[in-house]
């Protein structure tokens, strides 16, 4: 404040030091803003120039009271740090537990510097008790350390439940996966965060900018929305970068706060901000008495992947799950599930690049023509793992088995997604730029893949499948015969299918690319011009073979001309060529052997290829054969079972051909 003169400060990010702050900016008379500091002391009814641009712990009281009296819990025991960010809660939420006769039997406080030895211990005292509904605020930090503990302590088992705050749902998304593991089954409470387009693309520049696999959070989309709300304030307060502050001691030292002074701009710009309203990532943006508005919450279940939700079905947490679950064989020895109401199966979509399906030789493009020389032609399954490239799945789903299983790629190459924007980053980067040289996934997602990118990909290779999405009951539950029938007369309606389909997969009327996006009339698969190339290579090498063949006919048995007359010649010898085509070649494979059977005396020197002179006949064989003039050239000898010239009139009857 006083060596920058800046007129605002966003920040800090815990409580504990936002007061100090708070304090500096209510004496320069310049607002500080925190997306984060969630305490209920840090009110800025006490601090004039404190705004707190996201909600205090006080707003999830009523989510948390509504949570536990649907439940029937009668003791709860809350674990929280100790500090003023764990305290706060606290008070608030023992007033409201109050008012449905809800106890807490015991309060375990944890400080964020305790060791694991030392949670340890409070989570054997803990485990010794009688209540096991647990109540967890914490940060992050100290959060992730002690459910690692309660999983490894055989806490998370069936009897015990869990629930934590938003200040540790909301940073759910960063944490490691071996945290993730250990808070399965957990129940949270955060604010509801609405599902838009510009979350979409926030989430996607994010993963472009940065190469951690840390996510976007509710966290993060409020510091965005602070940014902003701040920008559109200096703006439209027309705050100029000159403008001074009052009151300025002459002192040097960096850290006498006598010498801050006060800021000019400092209380137009408070008021400017207070006022200022839009639709942000982390909802509607709008103050009240200095705090965003308060907005929805959702309870949720961190339950991981499919398979783990599934599974609370057995263990009598849930009742149902229902959803794009797709039946799996390993599935159903632990739930029932109901006839599909959709067809299903994995397969696999590729990156083309613009005008690549016109392209007639792009049959050739999955090898390279090293491969094609060497091994003809391989399934490109084979081609991607033994090339080490990287390949994409639907993050949580059972694909990720399936590629390990059954197609025998390595772990190591699999990179998990969300998004229909996550894939096309990922296949528009390619395996050796940070992306993937191919996605794995459910048909219903390629479809809605397809129809948002439309020509840019394709969905190529084997389906692998599955019986489709149904919705899990327990087994036995007599709701899956009424589930099943129900499903029933939705499916096998065509007009409502068609309607389903056409509503959720042709939505939209041109991709990004500006193509066709239409499921129903665009095929990702290769049309007959993109084998044009194929047809081109067959129809030269059949059309050479038959010239060559042609050309080796015409010089074997091309009349002579001292046998054909003058006249006419062309159409003579024209005549007698069609003449030995239509005959039988004895020296051919099919025809030595049998004659070599028949007659093994039959001189070698016969020409492999030639057929028989017209003039010179074997005698062995006029003897053998019946001859009629006027029939045909190719008699059958009934006696020896073979194909023979025929035999007689040997000459040609120029007088009659004329």
């Amino acid at each position: 404040m006083k060596n920058e003169k800046v007129h605002a400060i966003i920040g800090p990010q815990r409580s504990a030091q936002v007061k100090f702050v708070a304090n500096l900016g209510e004496k320069a008379q310049v607002p500080i803003l925190s997306f984060s500091a969630t305490s209920p002391f840090l009110s800025p009814n006490h601090n004039p120039f404190f705004i707190q641009t996201t909600q205090d712990d006080s707003g999830q009281v009523k989510a948390i009271t509504a949570l536990v009296h649907a439940y029937g819990w009668q003791e709860i025991i809350p674990i929280y740090e100790d500090t003023n960010y764990g305290n706060g809660l606290i008070l608030y939420l023992k007033d409201a537990f109050q008012e449905i006769d809800v106890r807490f039997p015991y309060r375990s406080l944890i400080h964020p510097s305790s060791k694991d030895s030392d949670i340890l211990k409070e989570l054997k005292k803990l485990k010794a008790m009688q209540s096991r509904i647990f109540l967890v605020h914490m940060t992050a930090s100290l959060g992730s350390k002690l459910f690692v503990l309660v999983k490894n302590l055989g806490m998370m088992r069936e009897g015990y439940a869990w629930i934590i705050t938003q200040g540790l749902s909301s940073l759910l998304d960063p944490i490691d996966s071996k945290i993730m593991d250990s808070m399965q089954g957990v129940l949270g409470i955060r604010p509801y965060l609405p599902i838009s387009k510009n979350v979409e693309d926030f989430e996607r520049r994010w993963t472009k900018s940065f190469t951690s696999s840390r996510k976007a959070n509710l966290f993060g989309f409020r510091a965005y929305d602070t940014i902003w709300a701040l920008a559109m304030a200096v703006e439209k307060a027309n705050i100029k970068q000159n403008s001074s502050f009052l009151k300025q001691n002459a002192s040097e030292s960096k850290v006498d706060l006598a010498a801050i002074g006060v800021s000019e701009m400092g209380p137009r710009l408070l008021n400017t901000i207070r006022s200022t309203e839009f639709k942000g990532l982390g909802g509607y943006f709008r103050l009240v008495k200095g705090q965003l508005e308060a907005s929805a919450f959702e309870i949720f279940n961190s339950a991981g992947t499919y398979d783990e939700l599934l599974y609370q079905i057995k263990l009598k947490k849930f009742d149902a799950v229902i959803g794009d679950t797709t039946i799996v064989a390993n599935r159903s020895s632990y739930v029932d599930f109901t006839l599909p109401y959709s067809e299903s199966g994995v397969s696999m979509v590729v990156s083309m690049k613009d005008n690549e399906k016109k392209n007639m030789w792009i049959f050739l493009k999955p090898l390279s023509w090293d491969l094609w020389l060497a091994i003809g032609a391989v399934s490109i399954f084979i081609v991607i793992n033994k090339n080490g490239y990287f390949v994409g799945y639907h993050e949580d789903s059972f694909v990720r088995e399936l590629l390990i299983k059954q197609l025998n790629i390595n772990e190591s190459k699999l990179k998990p997604y969300r998004t229909p924007e996550e894939y096309h980053e990922a296949l528009s980067k390619g395996s050796h730029d940070g992306g993937v040289a191919a996605i794995f996934d459910e048909i219903p997602y390629i479809r809605l893949f397809l129809s948002k990118y439309g020509s840019r990909y394709a969905m190529v290779g084997p389906i692998y499948k599955t019986d489709g999405f149904g919705f899990a009951f327990p087994l036995k539950s007599p709701l899956v015969s009424y589930i099943s029938r129900a499903i029933l007369n939705v499916t096998q309606d065509k007009d409502k299918m068609t309607t389903i389909m056409r509503k959720y997969f042709a939505s939209q009327t041109t991709c990004v690319d500006g193509s066709s996006a239409e499921i129903s009339s665009y095929s990702p698969s290769l049309g007959v011009y993109s084998f044009g190339g194929l047809f081109i290579i067959v129809g030269v090498a059949s059309m050479c073979s038959l010239l060559i063949y042609v050309a080796k006919f015409l010089h074997f048995h091309w009349p002579a001309s001292n046998i054909i007359p003058t006249e006419g010649s062309f159409w003579l010898r024209f005549i007698e060529l069609v003449k030995h085509f239509d005959q039988k070649d004895l020296c051919s494979c099919p025809f030595r052997r049998n004659e070599s059977k028949l007659n093994p005396t039959i001189s070698s020197s016969e020409g492999f290829g030639a057929s028989p002179s017209i003039e010179s006949i074997d005698d062995e064989e006029k003897d053998s054969r019946t001859s009629s003039e006027g029939a045909d050239n190719v008699a059958i000898d009934e006696n020896e079972g073979v194909f023979s010239p025929r035999h007689g009139d040997t000459s040609i009857d120029v007088a009659s051909l004329l």
